[in-house]
């Protein structure tokens, strides 16, 4: 049975019913157990509801560790608890659905050693109760796979956003292991990561070990996705040591500094309530503590120096890795290409060759081409064109008398539309024009253009 717009969330267990819980009828018979010798399967209408159920308000209640008990207290319908939950968990055991919290073993450590490292804790997820055993089939506790694989794929990836340097920022404290959990997944139960905790471990994505005298717990995370966590080393829980003590200075120092700013803040009131004794002795108190806090602050930086050089040694570290590969690469797309320097030197020094073949031919042709020619020689041509130029000029050249012009003018008869043959005369002598009878010079005028016909002869 699907959940659908209608469902509506129950306030006092926390999860969202589906419509079935408000049908009695339906809810009578859901609650009711399987008919005996019936072994149903996944598909069958009572087990789809009541797997839809267990996996919808795991989801809202954000509880993917559960035992039959607490499923039957989740699902009590006015006051009635079903009777088929143990068939239902038995099937999604098989299919693989849900497992055993207890069947969670993390590769390279056992449950012998898990129960030694986990019960000396002084504090812990409840793991005493998880190793423990000797639990009935009500408390068994079931872990939702899918659901916990997501989540752990989750905490995973957050944290490798968060890497700068792998051989610094893999390895943790616990306490800073379960901060980032709760972080990445806020408002789940303790079991829930404790089987978080366990999923991690057991697809090797983190690894841990106890150490020191107190018990302390090691985190290391894997240093890429694709690879699983390496073991935990001595230089490992060393870098760790240099982190958490750096930490605690820090946190010292920034201690004192607010202890230092009290102490002459009473020196300050001591003087106004002029108490002079007093507020010289806070004085010298904030003196002392201020010795101390640049102690600590050399004692940091020092430190400091040393974290800072192991993170530069990794840097370095994957610089001539990187330098290696380029090398690699590099000679086999030589090899490929069988770029070698003799043969380089061979294909340069046939290409000088060539280039200086091409300027001698190119000297040869231009040489041939080139006529010797006498400078005395193209002068006295030179001036052997001037005078023949001059004499053509000279010979060429007509005196002409204007008289003379005139009168073949004067000689030359011709004829306008009128049939005058005076018209040329008149326009060669303009007396001619003045003592013409100015009736004939009006109807002239009134006259549209006429048309001279001129025949010029040469």
């Amino acid at each position: 049975s699907s959940l659908t717009s209608g469902n509506m969330v129950s306030k006092r267990s926390g999860f969202t019913h589906p419509p079935e819980w408000s049908d009695e009828e339906r809810m009578y018979y859901l609650l009711a157990p399987f008919p005996p010798n019936v072994q149903p399967s996944l598909s069958d209408p009572k087990m789809a509801f009541w797997r839809s159920l267990i996996l919808s308000s795991s989801f809202d209640l954000q509880e993917w560790v559960f035992t039959e008990r607490e499923l039957s207290d989740r699902f009590r319908w006015k006051g009635i608890e079903p009777k088929s939950l143990s068939l239902v968990i038995n099937a999604l055991e098989k299919s693989r659905e849900i497992q055993r919290l207890c069947n969670y073993q993390g590769e390279g450590i056992g449950w012998a050693e898990w129960g030694m490292n986990l019960l000396s804790r002084p504090v812990s997820w409840a793991w005493r109760r998880y190793v423990s055993g000797g639990q009935d089939h009500e408390e068994v506790e079931f872990v939702l796979v899918s659901m916990i694989k997501e989540l752990a794929d989750r905490v995973y990836s957050e944290h490798y956003k968060q890497i700068e340097h792998v051989t610094t920022d893999c390895v943790m404290s616990y306490s800073q292991f379960e901060e980032h959990c709760k972080r990445v997944v806020s408002g789940a139960s303790l079991k829930s990561y404790c089987a978080l905790e366990l999923q991690l471990l057991e697809d090797r994505k983190i690894c841990r070990t106890v150490t020191g005298e107190n018990g302390e717990v090691i985190i290391k995370f894997a240093a890429s996705k694709n690879e699983k966590v390496n073991p935990i080393s001595e230089m490992d829980i060393g870098i760790l040591s240099i982190k958490n003590i750096i930490s605690s200075l820090n946190e010292r120092v920034s201690q004192k500094c607010i202890k230092i700013k009290s102490l002459k803040q009473r020196s300050i009131q001591c003087l106004r309530n002029k108490q002079k004794k007093e507020a010289l002795h806070y004085l010298k108190m904030a003196k002392s503590i201020e010795e101390q806090m640049i102690n600590l602050r050399t004692q940091l930086d020092n430190l400091e120096s040393i974290y800072n050089q192991i993170q530069m040694a990794e840097t370095n570290a994957k610089v001539m890795k990187a330098y290696e590969n380029g090398c690699t690469a590099l000679k086999i797309l030589r090899s490929k290409q069988g770029i070698t320097l003799e043969r380089v030197e061979d294909i340069m020094d046939e290409m000088n060759e060539l280039i200086d073949e091409g300027e001698r031919v190119s000297e040869t042709l231009a040489n041939d081409m080139d006529v010797e020619i006498d400078d005395e020689e193209l002068m006295k041509e030179l001036d052997i064109l001037i005078k023949e130029d001059e004499k053509n000029i000279g010979a060429g050249m007509i005196d002409i008398n204007e008289d003379e012009l005139i009168k073949e003018l004067d000689a030359i008869t011709i004829e306008d539309e009128k049939g005058d043959t005076n018209a040329l005369k008149r326009m060669t002598n303009p007396k001619l024009h003045q003592d013409e009878p100015q009736h004939h010079v009006s109807q002239s005028r009134e006259k549209t253009k006429t048309t001279d016909k001129v025949v010029v002869l040469c």
